[in-house]
């Protein structure tokens, strides 16, 4: 798959996710959004020089077989 493929799927996917949670946060819910994917070789490294490039900040975890990427760009 090429990857603005992907990065269009992914985007897109997000956006959606997003705007089911506003009414959830109007009301005074909680929302929670999960993405799982998986690549086969260097998406970490990848997405550690795509954040670098635009002078953001990253960090990787797992917990409980969860693993968690918090970015800010």
């Amino acid at each position: 798959m090429p990857k603005s493929d992907l990065c269009v799927l992914l985007s897109n996917a997000l956006e959606n996710a997003l705007h089911a949670c506003v009414p959830l946060a109007a009301e005074g819910r909680s929302c929670e959004i999960d993405v799982n994917f998986y690549e086969r070789n260097k998406g970490v490294q990848s997405i550690c020089a795509i954040v670098q490039r635009y002078g953001g900040v990253f960090s990787f975890a797992e917990k409980d077989g969860k693993f968690t990427l918090r970015l800010s760009l």
